[in-house]
């Protein structure tokens, strides 16, 4: 849920911690990132650039389920007491510790399955996702660009998809121009159908 609002990609999500999180505003601060280095393991770093340290706001829907899993991340903490691990990580396996990039994968993939989307389905999808249809919700690259963490806009543009919808906006407009009267009758007689 939260690629899918934020476009976030793995491991911001990862670096997440609580105090990284206000439920009360709505925003996160994305200033880590967790990957795996070959020979040194999963390790908590800085993200890929400055831009990419940002303030994410979030929906009042996904603020309730962060809640949500809070609550039941410290019950499992009351559950395993000392076996648990308390690095303030938001996404964490169950005993607290840092989660594999790649278990972390796997078990989006478990997520995708149920959900009945297609398997080759990836957390990356869900980032060209989450800027395609931001632009097409009307919103400028360049913010969308902010929210992603891009330093260029031009790095968005390769995570914007042209989309059916926005095709047939762009024809109409384009006939309107032409034919300064004819597209309205179409428009009209799409909507009596």
């Amino acid at each position: 849920m939260i690629a899918l609002e934020t476009g976030l990609c793995r491991g911001e999500i990862l670096g997440l911690k609580w105090s990284d999180i206000d439920l009360k505003t709505g925003t996160l601060s994305i200033r880590k990132a967790v990957q795996r280095i070959k020979g040194e393991g999963i390790k908590e770093g800085s993200t890929k650039s400055a831009a990419s340290e940002r303030n994410v706001v979030i929906g009042p829907k996904l603020i309730e389920i962060l809640k949500q899993h809070r609550k039941e991340q410290l019950k499992t903490k009351m559950l395993i007491a000392q076996a648990y691990q308390d690095e303030n990580w938001v996404f964490c396996r169950p005993d607290g510790r840092l989660w594999d990039p790649k278990t972390f994968y796997k078990h989006f993939k478990k997520y995708v399955k149920e959900a009945g989307l297609p398997a080759t389905t990836t957390l990356h999808h869900l980032r060209h996702n989450y800027t395609t249809y931001c632009i097409d919700a009307g919103h400028q690259r360049k913010e969308v660009s902010e929210n992603l963490g891009h330093a260029d806009e031009e790095i968005t543009r390769t995570y914007d998809h042209e989309t059916y919808e926005r095709k047939k906006k762009a024809a109409l407009e384009m006939e309107s121009l032409i034919f300064p009267s004819e597209p309205q009758l179409q428009s009209q007689q799409e909507s009596q159908q």
